[in-house]
């Protein structure tokens, strides 16, 4: 019985990591530019993405990974949902054309952080 209990949390373990890997994969996939700049301890990420059902995933991948060393795990997961619902408001609400564009523009330094999501309709 523990032999089929390690069994199945090594395989839930490799599953989780081959996810994470694909979702990683995706998003640098979906990713068409982007652009770092950093002003002293203040930091702009800027990222523009397709406008498709992955948009939100994506976004919300970007920000976490922008996020992750400088800010508590909870954060980083707040944050995230923030910006995938964002993500996910501007595509339900913008008429958009099949080959619209998503921007993503995130400032942050130690004390705060800002998301903004814009619509580019070619």
């Amino acid at each position: 019985m523990l032999d089929t209990v390690a069994i199945y949390r090594r395989a839930a373990s490799d599953l989780a990591n081959q996810n994470s890997e694909l979702r990683h994969a995706l998003a640098r996939s979906h990713a068409l530019s982007t652009r770092r700049t950093t002003q002293g301890v203040a930091q702009r990420f800027e990222l523009t993405v397709a406008c498709d059902e992955f948009a939100a995933d994506v976004v919300a991948l970007a920000v976490g990974e922008a996020l992750e060393d400088a800010y508590k795990p909870e954060l980083v997961e707040a944050w995230q949902l923030i910006a995938f619902e964002l993500t996910d408001e501007t595509l339900c609400t913008s008429a958009l054309s099949e080959d619209a564009m998503l921007t993503l523009r995130m400032n942050h330094s130690p004390r705060a952080v800002g998301v903004e999501i814009h619509a580019l309709d070619s």
